[in-house]
């Protein structure tokens, strides 16, 4: 679907399934996301948004 309507995709083959390609796989998707936040100038560690939504749940569940 997605070379039909001309989209951009990547397609990866792991040569086995195991932990350690697994681990492989998990630690290049993390280095990936690093370098596109640099590349878009958004840090990827920095989550206020997340701290803000865990604190109204919270809120939620404490007071129905």
């Amino acid at each position: 679907a997605y070379t039909e309507k001309g989209r951009q995709y990547l397609d990866i083959e792991l040569s086995e399934i195991s932990p350690f390609e697994l681990g492989a796989f998990m630690q290049f998707k993390m280095i990936e996301v690093m370098y596109i936040g640099k590349l878009l100038k958004v840090n990827p560690f920095n989550q206020p948004n997340v701290e803000s939504y865990k604190q109204k749940t919270k809120e939620i569940l404490e007071n129905g």
